[in-house]
């Protein structure tokens, strides 16, 4: 895949639709809310940076951090009428441990969609959205955005030249610790004098001395307003089963889940909520159809 239509999308459709489905997978914990959620953000995922470094991830943070948010959260929350097996602390209920893999699994999708957001919104794109409404913000946040990969390319730029000079390779933890210490301190010497610096370029270039002005390279098109009105229409619809009730869940002191399709509204509800988290997805494999075809037509 070497172009993703939904990467190329206006961005103020993107912060919508992201802004959308997360605050839905958080607000609502409903297993099959959570797990449409889930899959189109580790879909999405797996499309923009590749099966291994997602499953790397997953495997090696995320479930050692599900695991002991349900041990923690059967532990020490003591709601529920059907009690598991018992510790010093009190009775460790089914309720609690299923309440706790809800809240993990939650974190866990939320960590998957930040993860697809931070490859789709760049720098560019958020400094496009806040110049206009907040323009001090929007500075804030791109001199930081930068900052990051400079103090990243800085550091290593000293630990190259302290081992050129034999330095940086002791063995014993406290002699590493010592030489720890001193990088960071050079490299906090280097942001203080980097800020300076930049604050004097910034003020001998006249900033703050008028108003200022932001410029916009991005504009709806015809496919940016097709997408916007695709995904309004499925989050109404999810919304409207929401509101009736459809992605309710329950788990204090029992759990009652709101049954999957048992009429035509459960079905409407879930479906569109799992067409809209799988839309990224389903926009790339139609462009990756498409660039076959005209591939074949043409080539």
């Amino acid at each position: 895949m070497d172009r993703d239509i939904f990467l190329e999308i206006h961005p103020g459709v993107q912060l919508l639709y992201f802004a959308f489905v997360i605050l839905v997978s958080i607000m609502l914990p409903h297993p099959a809310v959570i797990g449409c959620s889930f899959l189109g953000a580790l879909g999405y995922s797996l499309w923009l940076r590749g099966w291994k470094r997602v499953l790397r991830f997953q495997v090696f943070c995320m479930l050692p951090m599900t695991a002991l948010v349900i041990v923690w959260n059967g532990a020490f929350s003591h709601y529920g009428v059907t009690p598991v097996y018992y510790l010093k602390t009190g009775a460790v209920t089914l309720e609690a441990l299923a309440y706790g893999g809800v809240l993990a699994w939650m974190l866990w999708t939320s960590m998957a969609w930040f993860s697809a957001i931070n490859q789709v919104m760049t720098m560019d794109r958020w400094v496009y959205l806040l110049g206009r409404c907040s323009p001090a913000l929007s500075l804030a946040l791109s001199i930081t955005l930068r900052f990051i990969p400079r103090c990243r390319h800085q550091h290593e730029k000293m630990r190259e030249g302290r081992r050129s000079l034999g330095m940086g390779e002791e063995r014993r933890l406290r002699s590493r610790l010592r030489s720890g210490g001193k990088q960071l301190s050079m490299l906090l010497t280097w942001s203080l004098e980097s800020g300076i610096e930049m604050a004097d370029s910034m003020r001998a270039r006249g900033y703050g001395s008028g108003r200022r002005t932001a410029y916009g390279k991005y504009s709806m098109e015809w496919r940016d307003w097709l997408a916007l009105a695709l995904m309004i229409l499925l989050a109404a619809c999810s919304l409207w089963g929401f509101i009736l009730g459809y992605g309710s869940a329950y788990y204090n002191p029992a759990i009652r889940i709101a049954p999957l399709g048992g009429d035509a509204g459960s079905v409407v509800t879930y479906a569109s909520w799992g067409l809209l988290c799988l839309l990224p997805v389903m926009m790339g494999c139609v462009q990756e159809i498409r660039r076959g075809r005209w591939e074949r037509k043409y080539c």
